[in-house]
């Protein structure tokens, strides 16, 4: 268990704990596969501030150990600033003519 795990309710760990892996699948998932890709940059967005507020909450309560949150960021960031790149592409296959 996290050192703020035992001080939350359990049902809000859990609704973080789904939330987080809805964050990774939707983040992960629609680039490579091309479904619901426009939905990437919401799922980036989300899972960003879900990080971004998780970092913070661990501080709040003296718990130094957010490298695991400042990756999940940094992967975030990268993968939101890849999927709005234009040019950028996830799928496999030849690129189609023109460009």
């Amino acid at each position: 268990m996290t050192a703020w795990g035992g001080r939350a309710p359990l049902p809000a760990v859990r609704v973080i704990g789904r939330l987080e892996v809805l964050g990774a699948i939707g983040l992960l998932l629609p680039p490579p596969t091309g479904i619901a890709s426009r939905l990437t940059p919401a799922a980036t967005t989300a899972f960003l501030m879900l990080q971004i507020r998780a970092t913070a909450a661990h501080l709040r309560i003296g718990d130094h150990r957010i490298a695991r949150n400042i990756t999940l960021i940094l992967i975030a960031a990268v993968t939101a600033w890849l999927a709005t790149s234009p040019g950028v592409r996830f799928t496999s296959g030849p690129a189609p003519a023109g460009r």
